[in-house]
């Protein structure tokens, strides 16, 4: 079922219809629900979303997958696995963190990326906010434990990003 040409399934599910329920007024209940449901919840939406496309731009949710980390004494990483990416700015993994001291989510991707000097792949960390995408360099291969790893030290250390770009065009 999966197609390599018209990806806007995993395009839209990532870059549009999991972000407004992440950066809605909803996330608390959202993320909660992930915690009780684990993967059926993501796959419910991915699947309610792929009734809409044509059977041949269908991607499979059978890939996805929720994980519940401990960073740090009540800090906890829930780490969404997405259908493996094969097209440049697609998502590996989405990690939804509230930081000691705050009220808000963090929300870091794993993003699959193709370096525009030399053709390489590789991988991207970002971090979404409602109305902005930071970069975060480099990110480590795609691997569920390193990506923890990656969010931990972000988020432990507070470091900051190494772009940061304000949407144009907001979703």
């Amino acid at each position: 079922m999966e197609k390599t040409g018209n990806r806007e399934h995993h395009y839209c599910m990532t870059r549009i219809i999991l972000p407004k329920v992440i950066f809605s007024d909803a996330v608390e209940n959202f993320v909660a629900a992930i915690h009780r449901d684990g993967r059926d919840v993501i796959s419910n939406i991915w699947d309610s979303f792929a009734d809409k496309l044509p059977e041949n731009e269908i991607i499979s949710s059978e890939e996805i997958d929720v994980f519940v980390d401990d960073l740090e004494k009540g800090v906890v990483l829930t780490t969404i696995k997405l259908p493996t990416p094969i097209q440049r700015n697609e998502t590996y993994y989405i990690g939804l963190v509230k930081p000691k001291c705050s009220e808000n989510y963090r929300c870091f991707s794993l993003e699959y990326s193709v370096n525009p000097m030399n053709g390489e792949v590789g991988t991207m960390l970002t971090e979404r906010s409602q109305d902005s995408r930071a970069n975060h360099g480099p990110g480590p291969a795609p691997n569920k434990k390193l990506f923890v790893k990656a969010v931990s030290n972000l988020v432990v250390s507070r470091k900051s990003p190494v772009s940061f770009i304000k949407d144009l065009f907001k979703t």
